[in-house]
């Protein structure tokens, strides 16, 4: 089964899209366009908006010649990550005025986590070239992508969009609500890597056995002390 290529005109319509569902989940949570009165609450907007803006706008054009069609349902958790923004938005709020040391470490620890997590995910999906695509598929004459990124770690967008939820729910001040979504992501991640190193091993069974064999699935051999995650 094939994918139609989508238009530059509707890539835009989607990415646009998306970026005016975040800002307007954190508005909702935050109880009024007051929340973009802030220089500090525009930069944790600017975050959430760059995160789906890179990766709609650099997806690749190119057609899938087998895609796991089941792989859609994550798309069904759209409304609980815009309920999430929204409840972010809400605990921070609550919160008032942050000051004191241990709150600055947490804030500046975000935004840190925030950079790290946006820039490797932009990197991942940079690497990957024509043959990244929101789909789990495989494409004509696909090539086995081990540079970059994924020297380091098989799935390395996915550990980069780990590391961007949990910056989220410490720039919001918010522990509860960033635990909640970090399971949700990490339960949605496991899922969708099963699926994708099955259709991986099925179109490239020697060189995808070897590459798992020496590289980790997620956390990167310098962390792992070099032991693949199999």
């Amino acid at each position: 089964m094939t994918r139609r290529p989508q238009s530059n005109a509707a890539k835009m319509i989607a990415t646009l899209a998306g970026v005016v569902a975040v800002n307007a989940s954190l508005a909702i949570g935050w109880g009024g366009l007051s929340y973009f009165s802030s220089l500090y609450r525009i930069t944790l907007a600017l975050f959430l908006s760059g995160e789906i803006a890179a990766a709609r706008l650099i997806e690749s054009d190119a057609v899938g010649d087998l895609i796991i069609k089941r792989q859609s349902l994550l798309l069904l958790l759209g409304p609980f990550w815009l309920a999430w923004n929204g409840v972010l938005a809400h605990v921070l709020k609550r919160q008032g005025n942050l000051h004191g040391r241990f709150h600055v470490f947490v804030t500046f620890m975000g935004l840190a986590f925030l950079a790290v997590g946006l820039a490797g995910r932009i990197w991942a999906v940079k690497s990957l070239g024509q043959w990244f695509t929101w789909h789990v598929t495989s494409f004509p004459g696909h090539q086995l992508v081990t540079s970059g990124p994924y020297a380091l770690c098989r799935h390395p967008a996915y550990l980069a969009s780990m590391i961007h939820i949990a910056g989220l729910g410490m720039a919001f001040h918010a522990p509860v609500a960033g635990c909640v979504g970090l399971a949700v992501q990490m339960a949605a991640i496991a899922w969708r890597i099963r699926d994708e190193e099955r259709l991986l091993i099925h179109i490239s069974p020697q060189a995808y056995s070897e590459y798992r064999q020496s590289v980790p699935r997620l956390i990167p051999a310098f962390v792992s002390n070099g032991r693949p995650q199999a």
